[in-house]
């Protein structure tokens, strides 16, 4: 007799071999990279479906293994490994390992095949009791009980899809319900005029619908439904501005086509919503919701719903989604029902237990401690140092340091005069003149400065556009000559502001030259009141009263021009006329609004004002009358060319910007910070660090043929220098923008750099060979010079998104994350010394040492990619309602960790030599590259302030 036992227990032995998981891991990789780079055609979740939310998939007829077939695989294989194999001496950080990766497979599946989660709506004042879907729709026959209670039978998008007749069985007569079709996604057209088609209710005869490609985000698709009930034409379609009525078996119903809908136990009241934007922008950056619970038993109690706080009911969770305003206030709130939700919870903690007991099992004694040191410096660093400023101008420092409320941050005018250089000349400063020096030239002295070569355009086929044709490439033009050329385009111009999403790359860069054209000419009127601009002659200076061939300014002429206006029409000299003309055309500057450098005098905003909104605004007081008095004195000295006159001016006017504020605290704050910033813009840590960085490396070869002790000591020298600029500018970042220094892509690069020096330092201390100075040198070069090219795409200290606006989780998740980079790229970089230093063939103790350096650095990797991964999936549950949801952020982590996970257990359990785990070691900097810049250039997912698409194009 066959007995089937002895075949399944060979079986599910062959699941828990070593070969098996190797390759199975291999696989799932290479469907996460495939499944991932189809979320940008597919969309994200028809390549979710198709790749990881499934079975098997279709491969170009081929039916093969999809996401829950191969981790279905792995669970059963390591389940068996873990529960039937004995466990060896200093096992024990694999089995818990083992152990937690088992609880969080059975968490995920529990979770992907139980969760329900949508969204709601809710209006301020109002209540809802249900959630949508947000890719099913339904069919929604509703019928009136009374005046308050109405019966509603649904049909899902499957059954719509089928066609045919629908059937009820409570409800025999909708058999002549007929689906004559149904558009997934539909344009829908209004007729001019009714039409009158046989049998056709009103909502057939009033509308056209025209079927169209399903859109790759299902969200965007507007679904329409062609129905016969009992002879009668219907057209339904989501959104519908009113809801048709129809007579079903003698009865009344009303349809809509709507999202799907479930119904909650409990209902949400919504009593207050609240936004609070940056200063004078419209981002948000937070907004909250003040709810009411009411349960099953009418009872209820107050709740605030908030990015990153939710509300968790039974099993149940309310997280703060997105907001809609208008005439009355809306919050969208994201719904989950999990089953599975505290399961990534418990593995989380499991698995960092593992591991670290793992890690210390493993590492050699003669690394473990130094091993731990990193560990502990890098969970716990914290910095404190201090920059003096550095500028050789007393009088353009005081103007440097005065506040400006830009994009919703108070920085000093040199940060703001960098950012607006930078997007007019592509550099943050001009030859021979700092960007402080050409912005105050720029608003003192406008008339000169409009025919400096200020504007770079590097696009010939922009150049021809505006009718340059011999110009080199790169080509610098004034404003003058441009703003003649852009004239003649003003046709197309506005035709390329209404379709801003359609343009060519030409077309695109000449609107947005058109854009910098109209922010420099503003600039340049900020002060046009203060400017000495007026000189009378004898019989104008008789008529008001002042005194000839003087000087004055816009003020000064305003209670007497009616007078000039008088003059001008008796006497209609083209003196007189020019006089009144320049008066008027100065008035038309209080549309400039650019330089936000006045805080609001009166009422309870926040808000900043330009100098001629301030006047005309109603924002002025005595205060800010001595202010633009005081400008007025230094725009006469700069005319003149008084320079020795202009520092006490400059003083005064510091000191008055510094109090402008009604608050004395918040001007002492503002002060603080202005002036590190500015510090910080002068010290330029990272420029230095770059220079340091490529310096060592040079000084590294040059010891390779020349293997001196002083040349040695000079590295390491360079090394401490090269900490030391790192922690200063991380530290004076974070002191500045009141967070964690990893906020934006930008501050991440610099903080892996600053990561790659400790290691690297460290890895010196405890070899001394030189190779943890090429560690530092070779990727701190390539990372600050990277960091570099993404400081030009302007502000680097910008705002975050609300979700992005949490200490805590940027101080633990990102931080570690990017730790965990680090630590990838110097162990991708020491396995490639490993492979050359095979080909020199040193000897074999060299080599082994080596070997045992790179597996140290990869379970150190593996320790912070996997822990930083786990953190942002908690973040992730805490703000958007799943722990996981195959983003592409969020795929990319995970390859990094399945890679080091493959090549760790490939060599643990022998199945890699050396050679083979040192090259694929060494290909984890590429693994690293694709997840921390590759997925942004996609352009999809929820992690959209990673996206880096000016690069795409």
């Amino acid at each position: 007799m066959f007995n089937i036992v002895s075949p399944i227990c060979k079986l599910l032995k062959l699941t828990a071999s070593v070969q098996v998981f190797f390759f199975s891991l291999f696989y799932l990789m290479v469907l996460l990279f495939v499944g991932t780079i189809a979320q940008k055609d597919m969309g994200l979740y028809a390549a979710q479906t198709k790749f990881f939310s499934s079975f098997f998939m279709d491969f170009y007829g081929v039916p093969l293994p999809s996401g829950y077939s191969i981790l279905g695989l792995m669970f059963v294989g390591l389940a068996v490994k873990t529960f039937t194999e004995k466990m060896k001496k200093g096992e024990l950080g694999s089995f818990i390992t083992h152990l937690s990766v088992l609880l969080l497979f059975f968490g995920g599946f529990l979770t992907a095949f139980t969760t329900n989660e949508g969204f709601m709506v809710v209006e301020e004042g109002a209540s809802s009791n249900y959630f949508s879907d947000y890719h099913q729709t339904e069919l929604a026959i509703i019928q009136p009980l009374d005046k308050n209670t109405q019966r509603v039978y649904a049909f899902t998008q499957d059954l719509l899809n089928a066609g045919g007749s629908l059937t009820y069985s409570e409800k025999p007569s909708f058999g002549s319900i007929k689906v004559v079709k149904f558009y997934p996604n539909a344009q829908i057209q209004r007729y001019n005029k009714e039409q009158n088609f046989e049998n056709a209710h009103p909502s057939f005869n009033s509308y056209k619908v025209t079927g169209l490609p399903k859109h790759k985000e299902s969200e965007m698709n507007q679904s329409a439904l062609l129905l016969n009930i009992e002879g009668v034409q219907y057209l339904l379609f989501e959104d519908m501005p009113f809801k048709p009525k129809a007579n079903i078996g003698g009865e009344k119903y009303t349809l809509e086509l709507r999202q799907k809908r479930t119904y909650l136990p409990f209902k949400i009241h919504l009593n207050k919503f609240e936004k609070n934007n940056y200063k004078g922008t419209s981002e948000a950056k937070s907004y909250k919701s003040f709810i009411e619970l009411e349960d099953e038993n009418a009872q209820r109690w107050s709740h605030l719903i908030e990015m990153n706080e939710p509300l968790r009911y039974e099993d149940y969770t309310l997280y703060q989604s997105s907001f809609i305003e208008g005439t009355q206030n809306a919050t969208v709130l994201a719904v989950v029902q999990n089953k599975g939700r505290l399961f990534p919870y418990i593995a989380s903690i499991v698995l960092c237990i593992g591991l670290l007991v793992h890690l210390f099992i493993r590492l050699p004694k003669l690394i473990r401690k130094s091993s731990a040191c990193v560990l502990l410096a890098l969970l716990f660093t914290g910095f404190n140092i201090n920059v003096q400023a550095l500028d050789g101008s007393k009088t353009l420092e005081n103007i440097a340091n005065i506040p400006v409320l830009e994009n919703g941050r108070i920085k000093p005018i040199d940060s703001f005069a960098r950012h607006q250089l930078l997007q007019f000349y592509g550099k943050d400063s001009l030859p021979n003149m700092s960007a402080s020096a050409w912005l105050v030239h720029l608003i003192l002295n406008p008339e000169q400065a409009y025919s400096q070569k200020i504007f770079t355009v590097k696009n010939p086929a922009v150049l021809h556009m505006l009718g340059f044709y011999n110009l080199d490439i790169p080509a610098r033009l004034s404003f003058e000559t441009l703003a003649k050329a852009m004239a003649k385009l003003t046709p197309q111009i506005e035709s390329f502001k209404q379709n801003r999403n359609q343009l060519s790359i030409e077309e695109s860069q000449l609107l947005t030259l058109h854009d910098n054209i109209v922010a420099y000419y503003d600039l340049s009127r900020s002060f046009s009141f203060v400017l000495p601009l007026f000189v009378l002659n004898e019989s104008q200076a008789l008529v008001v009263g002042l005194e000839s061939k003087k000087a004055y300014n816009y003020l000064d002429m305003k209670p007497v021009i009616y007078k000039l206006e008088e003059l001008a029409q008796k006497s209609p000299t083209v003196e007189n006329k020019q006089l009144v003309e320049k008066f008027y055309k100065i008035s038309q500057d209080y549309q400039s609004t650019l330089l936000k450098i006045v805080p609001a005098q009166w009422g309870e905003t926040s808000d900043w004002y330009s100098p001629w909104q301030t006047m005309e605004q109603g924002q002025g007081s005595p205060k800010t009358a001595a202010f633009f008095n005081v400008w007025g004195t230094l725009s006469l000295l700069y005319l003149t060319g008084e320079e020795r006159l202009m520092l006490p001016v400059t003083d005064n006017i510091l000191t008055q910007s510094m109090n402008l504020s009604p608050q004395s605290k918040p001007s002492m704050s503002v002060n603080l910070n202005t002036s590190l910033e500015y510090a910080y813009n002068q010290f330029q840590p990272f420029h230095w660090g770059l220079v340091v960085a490529v310096l060592c490396f040079i000084l590294w070869m040059l010891w390779q043929v020349l293997p001196k002790k002083l040349i040695y000591m000079l590295m390491a020298g360079l090394l401490v220098t090269m900490f030391t600029l790192l922690t200063s500018g991380i530290s004076m970042r974070m002191l500045i923008m009141q967070r964690p220094p990893v906020a934006t892509l930008y501050e991440s690069i610099l903080f892996v750099s600053w990561v790659v020096v400790i290691f690297s330092f460290i890895f010196e201390y405890k070899r001394r060979d030189g190779i943890g100075f090429f560690l530092a040198s070779a990727l701190g070069s390539v990372l600050l010079f990277v960091a570099s090219r993404y400081a030009l795409d302007g502000d680097t200290m910008g705002n975050l998104k609300a979700v992005l606006n949490t200490n805590f989780w940027l101080a633990t998740h990102v931080v570690v994350i990017t730790i965990g980079y680090g630590c990838s790229l110097v162990a991708g970089l020491l396995a490639h010394v490993y492979l050359v230093q095979r080909l020199r063939a040193v000897p074999v103790t060299v080599l082994s040492k080596l070997h045992k350096n790179v597996l140290a650095a990869c379970l150190i990797a593996l320790f912070f990619t996997t822990l930083g991964t786990i953190l942002g999936g908690i973040w992730a549950d805490q703000s958007w309602g799943r722990f996981w949801g195959w983003d592409p952020k969020e795929n990319g982590a995970m390859f990094i960790c399945l890679w080091l996970i493959w090549v760790l257990h490939g060599r643990i359990a022998g199945y890699l030599r050396a050679l083979y785990f040192a090259s694929l070691t060494a290909a984890i900097n590429i693994v690293v590259a694709l997840a921390w810049f590759g997925v942004n250039l996609l352009g999809v997912g929820l992690h959209s302030y990673g996206f880096t698409q000016n690069r795409s194009e």
